[in-house]
């Protein structure tokens, strides 16, 4: 029995696309609660501002280009797909489970205390690579069926 498979042109591929448009929102947003030194000697001048959230400041402007960068990716390649599958409706969750765990990797990054520690660095590096090994996947995997692409 071959897999159920959403046309572009229907509402479950549109459903889908928006869907995981939206988690790349979120998790864009998310990424500023990283910073989060809101002390009054923290805000006393832009020095201490940066001596403070420095390092966090310079993990979310990292991870916020790393995060576009995923989802203008998924954007291209998604719209050149004819249809969707079960499996590639799947492959790209995990793309989005990825995408979300790259803000607590980037806050273990920019923490004080945690930032001359090598595995936030580790973890942050292993996030980031699985994440585009799984996005290729869905290329691969929409290449070799009948989703792949429409132009």
């Amino acid at each position: 029995m071959a897999e159920e498979q959403y046309a572009r042109d229907d509402l479950p591929f549109t459903r889908a696309v928006t869907f995981f448009d939206a988690v790349f929102a979120f998790a864009l947003t998310l990424l500023i609660t990283t910073v989060n030194d809101f002390s009054p000697s923290a805000w006393r001048s832009p020095e201490a501002l940066w001596e403070a959230n420095g390092s966090a400041l310079l993990s979310f402007a990292i991870s916020f280009v790393v995060v576009v960068r995923f989802w203008r990716a998924s954007h291209s390649e998604l719209s050149t797909f004819r249809s969707l599958d079960g499996r590639l409706i799947g492959l790209h969750a995990g793309v989005l489970f990825g995408v979300v765990l790259i803000p607590f990797t980037t806050e273990a990054m920019g923490e004080p205390g945690l930032q001359d520690l090598p595995l936030p660095v580790v973890l942050y590096a292993v996030n980031v690579t699985f994440t585009y090994v799984l996005q290729h996947a869905v290329g691969i995997v929409a290449t070799a069926t009948t989703c792949g692409s429409a132009r």
